[in-house]
């Protein structure tokens, strides 16, 4: 089992294409409430994202940023895999966004202690769910400041009381790494048991569009897929579309509500 974690959490690098591309931003209303909870700080905030990836959750730390804050803020992201922070820098050089990418992991972050008023981890702290990996953290975050993890609800539609597809993942069926760290009792836990204080949790609800190529490539970006053999690959995208092509028979796109999920908690 922690082989193939081990395999599945360096597979991304294959993914990083697919990643930038099918990926939806997060929720904007996520990010105010980060800058919500950073009001009051110093001249200079500095936060930082482990496991950044192409920068999906790491950009709108700036392109979301309140005008108040625009001068103040300075915005590292933090990952082990050089293809997918190669997808973030040329993505923040097209788009003239100045963020530092540094490459690191979480359980021995490249940073001074007491560096970031805030540290942020979007649809990946799961992988470094360990009380090493947090209190590696914790030295990085300055005192009263907070560590944040936040993720979305799985892209599920239903079609006559099932969800599209659910017979496709049964057949690929394979341990899940995420599931366990939804269960915001055993997140408090991991947070408290690692030295941070008055954890809390928030949702934010969000329509998201898709069409169908969309839709499909998602399942382009995740370890599953990656760990996948390239005749198995061709096989399970193919059994999306294939899947998915019913939702969109009078229309381009489709809509799902979605939900994320945020817990933070203060050093």
């Amino acid at each position: 089992m922690q082989d193939d974690i081990s395999f599945r959490k360096k597979s991304f690098g294959e993914l990083a294409d697919d990643y930038q591309k099918y990926r939806k931003p997060y929720n904007k209303k996520l990010y105010d409430f980060i800058f919500s909870l950073l009001n009051g700080k110093g001249q200079k905030i500095k936060i930082l994202d482990i496991g950044c990836g192409t920068g999906k959750s790491t950009e709108p730390l700036l392109t979301n940023c309140p005008d108040q804050l625009k001068n103040r803020i300075e915005v590292t992201g933090c990952d082990h895999d050089q293809k997918m922070l190669e997808q973030a820098i040329q993505s923040a050089k097209e788009k003239a966004l100045n963020i530092k990418y540094v490459d690191g992991s979480a359980e021995m972050l490249p940073f001074d202690g007491d560096s970031f008023d805030c540290v942020i981890a979007g649809t990946a702290f799961h992988w470094f769910a360990t009380r090493d990996a947090f209190a590696e953290i914790k030295r990085v975050i300055k005192e009263n400041g907070f560590f944040l993890v936040f993720w979305a609800d799985p892209v599920n539609f239903e079609k006559d009381g099932k969800i599209v597809g659910a017979e496709i993942y049964k057949k690929y069926k394979k341990d899940s790494i995420i599931k366990p760290w939804r269960d915001l009792e055993k997140t408090k836990a991991l947070f408290e048991e690692s030295g941070f204080r008055d954890f809390k949790s928030e949702k934010f609800s969000e329509m998201q569009e898709f069409t169908l190529e969309e839709l499909v490539g998602r399942h382009k970006t995740t370890s599953k897929y990656a760990t996948l053999s390239l005749d198995d690959k061709k096989t399970y995208i193919s059994e999306f579309e294939n899947a998915y092509k019913e939702l969109f028979k009078d229309k381009d796109v489709v809509a799902s509500e979605r939900e994320l999920t945020a817990c933070y908690a203060f050093k």
